[in-house]
């Protein structure tokens, strides 16, 4: 049981994921209950998330090692096994990590656009329990191998929705639940996308220039909207996690729109209308196109009664 707790927390922290927690890793036995368990975890992508989040918090856990680190720049990865993990073995690739190690967790960060490589789906086939930092895919073809994968090797997948836990959306939910939602709202503004002087690596070996995102050592330059989706998928999925939290309701249907001129490097403007399993609706919206209007709320929730 010890090590069925520390996997909770480790990765099902975020009550999101799908199939069953297994207390023994890939190629263990279960520990006798009277032995003491170490949770091993590879983390996949050595940016400023992993920096700034997760490794502090798998540091300050017990029972957690952080036991193997991925990044195609080793010394991104090097500096944070430095800090966070000395003794970590060092990978430029996700996939020989994995092949390597027998891991008990894979923390993935790493922007979405990797994924369909498959190293996530790989290492749920493998027992391996999986963190993922959002949104998990960019296409349904990706999104639907992982969650197959991890259907198949019965473990915990968990992407990382943090706002859920703030105390203003717990608040909202415990208003709701005796409510009848029958429509919701979100909105998002901002300026005109643009080119700015380079930004934190906050994806390890993918660095951001501007609103563009460049593979270290390759040139190749992505906009923002191929590399993470851009807003709506980067931030909105956010939205949408919270929409359902708070409502308890799932989506049934979508539809989507982008504004997307070839002359920017993301959206000026992109909507989804979605369908409630009650029958209600649901907005989502985000538009960059210049100043903000004044006190506009992000959420909105309509019931029957009032708002």
């Amino acid at each position: 049981m010890a090590a069925a707790r520390r996997l909770a927390r480790l990765v099902g922290h975020f009550p999101i994921g799908h199939g069953q927690l297994q207390v023994a890793g890939p190629g263990r036995a279960a520990a006798r209950s009277d032995e003491p368990v170490v949770v091993r975890v590879g983390i996949y992508g050595a940016g400023g998330h992993t920096r700034n989040a997760h490794a502090p918090s798998l540091r300050a856990m017990p029972g957690v090692e952080i036991v193997a680190i991925a990044d195609p720049d080793l010394k991104l990865a090097s500096a944070l096994a430095a800090d966070f993990a000395p003794g970590a073995r060092l990978y430029a690739d996700g996939a020989a990590m994995l092949e390597a190690e027998q891991l008990d967790a894979l923390f993935s960060v790493v922007p979405a656009r990797v994924r369909p490589q498959g190293v996530e789906a790989a290492a749920a086939r493998k027992g391996v329990h999986l963190f993922s930092e959002k949104p998990q895919a960019l296409d349904m073809a990706t999104a639907r191998t992982i969650a197959e994968a991890v259907a198949e090797g019965g473990v915990v997948s968990s992407v990382g929705f943090r706002e859920r836990y703030r105390p203003l959306f717990r608040a909202a939910r415990d208003f709701l639940a005796d409510k009848e939602v029958v429509h919701c709202v979100f909105r998002s503004y901002g300026g005109l996308p643009g080119k700015a002087s380079a930004g934190p690596s906050w994806w390890g070996g993918f660095e951001l220039r501007g609103t563009s995102y460049v593979a270290t050592g390759t040139g190749e330059a992505l906009p923002s909207q191929t590399y993470i989706g851009g807003a709506m998928l980067d931030w909105g999925c956010h939205a949408v996690d919270y929409m359902r939290y708070m409502t308890g309701q799932d989506i049934v249907g979508a539809q989507a729109w982008y504004h997307h001129p070839p002359e920017y490097d993301a959206p000026l403007a992109a909507s989804i209308n979605f369908q409630w399993g009650n029958g209600g609706t649901f907005q989502s919206t985000f538009v960059q196109s210049g100043p903000a209007p004044d006190r506009q709320p992000w959420f909105t929730i309509f019931f029957v009664g009032g708002c």
